[in-house]
């Protein structure tokens, strides 16, 4: 039985806004299927200092603040010491098992870990409440799926933009969650996984590869774990981003490829992230006039996005395996859907044991193929933007309504079944005279 939504109770704050509610297709597979309704299925050189990063955001006492990890890697961290009033919150989970729980002590320790991971300023009610309905959605789907946790917030812009491209061409549901990728045509050279591991043995700059990134995604194994690159709890306000590439021109090559006209470029992606900034978004990507690689300017002090992706325990061996730093596979023997779930050889998955396997990260090959078809995986999108968490479009911040004004801006590409018809065939790497728009 699945388990019961866990309560979250607020000494000194109001209660946060539930998750990521909606309807539509979402509410119809948890009619169907029994999975849980309320899913949003969502530079160049060495770039700025952790100091820049803190005086763009405003950095007051009791706001969480970055740090630099790597020279071209930001994560966000802990919370600032301040004077402020503390707002206490605290969480009830169930004792029920999650990939998760792997990763802490006990049930206690899971709920500890959440309240202060929370903080205590004015978002550790929204905080809270995500992080436990993530736990809770992996209690009911601990049976038949793996979770994953991917942390994002530069990239935020392109992956709403590739869902409401995806949207537009297969008819998927308003509250669709961001996509990570959507291009078919880097997945041709490099159709399995296995393929793209062995290539990878040439890739000098490992994972940053950009034929690796267009196929793939950086993970962690559990909510609770520390032994990723991008520690869920950590990264959940702020975000994880890299900084050794130009998010504008990631944005450009997508729209190219989806058929928008050269001299119709600057223009789009000027209004898409305009639309995206007036509603939280991290990064202004650049302006036509002196734009440069990397060049970015935060929206919102909390700017943090997270996906929580499920997939079939039988889809998962083929499309994901446990990693070092930078992508480097474990070479221990074993399959990850094995490892996840205390099957088979390796460290068991049990409470108490820390060090064990969900503990660590992994990648992910996102086929689209795979990441649109829900009999194969669920994604969830979280953020720690309070408003932008509400689906409805009449409810003035919430994503439901930035969706709508997204599509508006995509106009050249989602306005017409001509544009349609071209957008699909550069998806899905058609020739544009040999094939039309299912």
């Amino acid at each position: 039985a699945a388990a019961a939504a866990p309560a979250v109770t607020l000494a000194a704050a109001a209660s946060a806004r539930a998750g990521c509610g909606g309807t539509g297709f979402w509410a119809s597979l948890a009619q169907s299927a029994s999975v849980p309704s309320g899913a949003s299925a969502a530079g160049h050189g060495a770039g700025p200092s952790a100091a820049a990063l803190n005086s763009a955001f405003g950095h007051q006492p009791g706001h969480y603040h970055y740090k630099r990890t790597n020279p071209k890697i930001f994560v966000f961290g802990g919370p600032a010491r301040d004077s402020t009033p503390k707002r206490r919150v605290t969480v009830e989970l169930a004792n029920v098992s999650a990939q998760s729980f792997s990763c802490v002590h006990s049930l206690k320790d899971a709920k500890q870990r959440i309240e202060t991971g929370a903080g205590t300023d004015e978002l550790a009610p929204l905080v809270a409440r995500c992080v436990s309905d993530m736990v809770r959605r992996e209690q009911e789907y601990h049976k038949t799926h793996v979770c994953f946790y991917h942390s994002y917030s530069f990239a935020a812009i392109i992956y709403e933009v590739q869902a409401a491209v995806a949207r537009g061409l297969y008819d998927l549901p308003m509250d669709f969650a961001p996509l990570p990728r959507l291009l078919k045509k880097p997945f041709d050279g490099r159709p399995t996984m296995d393929m793209l591991m062995e290539d990878f043995k040439r890739m000098p700059s490992q994972d940053h590869n950009a034929e690796f990134r267009a196929v793939a995604i950086s993970v962690s194994c559990s909510m609770f774990g520390f032994g990723s690159e991008a520690p869920p709890l950590s990264c959940f306000r702020m975000g994880y981003s890299c900084t050794d590439l130009s998010f504008r021109g990631a944005l450009e090559d997508v729209l190219k490829e989806c058929g928008l006209e050269r001299r119709l470029m600057d223009s789009v992606v000027d209004k898409v992230v305009e639309v995206s900034n007036k509603y939280g978004l991290m990064g202004n990507y650049g302006k036509k006039s002196g734009r440069r690689p990397g060049v970015f300017m935060p929206a919102a002090r909390s700017s943090g996005h997270m996906l929580q992706i499920f997939v079939r325990k039988d889809v998962v061996d083929h499309i994901a395996y446990r990693s070092h730093p930078m992508g480097v596979p474990v070479k221990e023997p074993g399959l990850i859907s094995e490892f996840l779930s205390g099957e088979g050889r390796g460290r068991a998955r049990r409470m108490g044991d820390p060090s064990g396997p969900c503990n660590g990260q992994a990648r992910v090959f996102m086929h689209p193929a795979i990441f649109t078809d829900p009999s194969a995986s669920r994604i969830y999108h979280y953020c720690a933007l309070d408003e932008y968490m509400n689906p409805d479009p009449s409810h003035p911040g919430s994503r439901g309504a930035y969706v709508q004004e997204l599509h508006a801006a995509l106009a050249p590409i989602l306005g017409s079944a001509e544009s349609l018809r071209r957008a699909y065939c550069g998806v899905e790497a058609l020739r544009v005279d040999a094939a039309t728009r299912p």
